[in-house]
């Protein structure tokens, strides 16, 4: 099964310019077998996960979420599904102890993205895996990465963080089971029983046109623009992260393996 386990939607994240039903949509379109919504730092009801389900029965939507502790990292949660339990600027120890408890599964996402360096505390918990890529991770952040991976055995996964319909299932899991809810998920996770998917066409795309992007965001930068003021200055076109590295010289394209 393809599944993108990490995306969002305008319902929840502010970040977001796409509908629960337009990311659907776009799942479908991209012929991906399932996908997570993992919204920042709140569920979807259970409810409101079923309504959607019932509008798309031909596709799996799961649900799971994205805390951002206490550390300032984003940690990517899935088969606990205890909002009383999670909950933003938590300390990343306690967020672990919680996923221990509950036996799900828990992945640091982008880590670099902000800044040349993650928390201390990440090497001193259990966290289950790591992204090795995402709609989030330029060439610049995999020394980073690979290194935390390493130093901490964590497990390489791969999914959009779309924001946007154009970004679902561009980096997605091809997982060599069936899925059918959140505790396959977490399973499927923990057997390292799958393959990294990636659109190449689209990024090859994303990357020969990242030079108009990074004179524009230079230009900005040079008037004395604030990354968030990059951001909405370029209606989103360029994140805060894109132009934070830019801003720095590092390499913002999209790595192909």
């Amino acid at each position: 099964m393809l599944i993108d386990f990490h995306t969002h939607t305008s319902k929840y994240s502010k970040c977001s310019v796409m509908t629960g039903e337009q990311l659907a949509t776009a799942a479908i379109e991209a012929g991906l077998d399932g996908f997570v919504i993992t919204e920042h730092n709140v569920f979807w009801t259970a409810e409101e996960i079923e309504s959607l389900r019932t509008k798309f029965p031909q596709i799996k939507i799961l649900s799971a979420v994205e805390i951002t502790v206490q550390e300032k990292e984003d940690i990517l949660v899935f088969g606990v599904i205890q909002p009383e339990k999670l909950y933003k600027g938590m300390p990343l120890k306690e967020l672990v102890e919680v996923v221990k408890k509950y036996d799900g599964f828990c992945v640091l996402a982008h880590p670099y993205r902000y800044k040349d360096v993650v928390a201390e505390e990440i090497f001193n918990v259990d966290i289950d895996g790591i992204e090795i890529a995402s709609m989030n991770i330029r060439a610049y952040m995999l020394e980073g990465i690979n290194d935390v991976r390493l130093k901490r055995n964590m497990i390489a996964v791969a999914c959009s963080d779309a924001h946007s319909t154009s970004s679902v299932g561009v980096f997605a899991t091809r997982f060599n089971c069936i899925i059918e809810n959140e505790r396959d998920l977490v399973e499927a996770l923990r057997s390292k029983d799958f393959t990294v998917h990636r659109n190449k066409e689209f990024l090859i795309k994303q990357n020969k046109s990242m030079g108009e992007k990074i004179a524009m965001a230079k230009e900005l930068i040079k008037q004395g623009l604030t990354d968030a003021q990059v951001r909405d200055k370029t209606e989103r076109m360029i994140n805060i992260s894109m132009s934070y590295a830019i801003r720095n010289g590092k390499d913002v394209t999209y790595p192909l393996e």
